[in-house]
């Protein structure tokens, strides 16, 4: 599938996106994440996140890297209270 630079693109489908600027050239390609409801975050440079506005319950969260993979967890979210979340991924031996 070719884009347009500069003109939306809409997904039909929430999912990982690889979208390269030339398929034979990996090092010029960008993951894009496409989700189906509004909580994302990025991390800090300490790993933090914050999730705001996420309804009460116990919903999976999932932390998501391009190389190591993605992890979940379940987080029990209370009204007015802050939840937390650690994840490890696995980082590969040199």
């Amino acid at each position: 599938m070719v884009f347009e630079l500069g003109r939306p693109l809409v997904a039909a489908l929430a999912g990982f996106v690889l979208v390269t600027v030339n398929p034979a050239a990996q090092q010029q390609a960008a993951p894009v994440v496409v989700l189906d409801h509004p909580w994302f975050g990025v991390s800090d440079e300490q790993g933090h996140f914050e999730l705001p506005s996420v309804p009460t319950g116990e919903p999976s969260i999932a932390a998501l890297h391009e190389r190591l993979g993605d992890t979940t967890a379940q987080v029990r979210v209370e009204f007015g209270k802050a939840a937390t979340a650690d994840f490890v991924l696995p980082v590969p031996a040199r």
